[in-house]
């Protein structure tokens, strides 16, 4: 059995009530929660290709009016042909982010499950991006700058119906001269 599609005037109600309510809701702050990384490099080849998985879920204080988004970030790397869960490289990193919301404006619960998913991964993402250039240059590997959060990647999460935002697989920029860098570093480590 179909599901009826919503009715056009239904659609916009609800656009304008979300839009009230991110236009409500005010950054107060972005905290690191916790974090973790390892490598596992084969001869010091860099994986092949990149991997990002987001998980993310708000919790509403009515009380007080507030709102509180934390999300778990995770970047590894596989090899190609790769079997099994074996990763080369994988960072993870945990965020808690704080909003104080208009008192005045009314917060369904799914309006925090969509904030959390597509509006606070705006303000989080320029965070994760430094704490992944900074760990990949402290792990001795060349520092990796993540792209942008964009607006592309926020329709896609607006697609996703549940909490869980599907991974999105990028394919690692100039791996032929990565890798170089990767195996010189790992001699010279070897040699001394």
């Amino acid at each position: 059995m179909k599901k009826k599609a919503p009715k056009k005037e239904d659609i916009e109600q609800l656009k304008s009530q979300l839009r009230a309510f991110v236009n409500a809701a005010e950054l107060d702050d972005v905290r690191l929660l916790g974090g973790m990384f390892y490598q596992n490099l084969r001869g010091g080849d860099l994986p092949d290709h990149l991997h990002t998985a987001i998980e993310a879920e708000g919790r509403l204080n009515e009380e007080h009016k507030s709102l509180f988004i934390s999300a778990e970030i995770k970047l590894y790397g596989t090899y190609e042909g790769q079997e099994g869960d074996d990763t080369g490289v994988e960072i993870t990193a945990q965020y808690g982010a704080h909003y104080t919301v208009d008192s005045r404006i009314n917060l369904p619960e799914k309006f925090v499950k969509f904030f959390a998913r597509t509006v606070s991964m705006l303000h989080i993402w320029p965070y994760w991006r430094e704490y992944v250039q900074s760990t990949t240059g402290r792990m001795g590997l060349p520092p990796l700058t993540v792209p942008l959060y964009k607006a592309a990647d926020v329709a896609k999460a607006i697609a996703t119906d549940s909490a869980k935002l599907a991974s999105v697989t990028k394919t690692a920029k100039e791996p032929r001269a990565v890798r170089r860098k990767a195996k010189s570093t790992a001699r010279r480590k070897r040699s001394s």
